[in-house]
């Protein structure tokens, strides 16, 4: 078996704190083109992470055409924070947001897929590549960073029409 590449896809300056819906829809068209399925989500009030396993088509960010014997990568993570982070297996660099897909069997993503990143997300996007040394586990959220839960929302009133005010 051939060796197996940590892929580490990322703003060169370091990047922003995303907004929700720039996240969205780069998930979404990950998930679209059937490069990525959801598989879990680690979410604190300063960072998230969103574990991700290889889709029908996860081959298509290294090779055109046909996919190769196996899969293109083990798992992937989208990392993104309110302030810049050590980047995995590249401590002299920290950025807001990556994307990581582990296990790769690939050294390198095609320049397509690192301008559509940068494009998408708004950065000039690089990509650096370490030696696999297997998927550690998941990240847990400490009790300090846990995001307290959203308000319900609660319209006044009844459903719509049973209201009743007196004159």
């Amino acid at each position: 078996m051939s060796a197996r590449h940590d892929v580490l896809i990322a703003p060169a300056d370091g990047g922003y704190s995303l907004p929700d819906g720039l996240v969205r829809t780069w998930l979404l068209q990950l998930h679209r083109r059937g490069i990525v399925e959801p598989d879990g989500e680690a979410l604190a009030r300063t960072w998230v992470e969103i574990y991700l396993k290889p889709g029908n088509y996860a081959h298509s960010p290294f090779v055109e055409g046909t996919a190769p014997e196996g899969p293109a990568f083990k798992e992937a993570v989208f990392h993104f924070a309110e302030a810049p982070e050590p980047l995995p297996g590249h401590p002299e660099s920290s950025a807001h947001f990556w994307l990581l897909l582990r296990g790769a069997a690939f050294e390198d993503v095609l320049g397509d897929f690192k301008q559509r990143f940068g494009e998408l997300l708004h950065c000039r996007a690089r990509a650096l590549t370490c030696e696999h040394e297997g998927v550690p586990p998941r990240r847990e959220v400490p009790p300090d960073e846990v995001r307290p839960a959203a308000p319900r929302r609660t319209a006044p009133g009844g459903a719509v029409g049973t209201r009743v005010e007196e004159f």
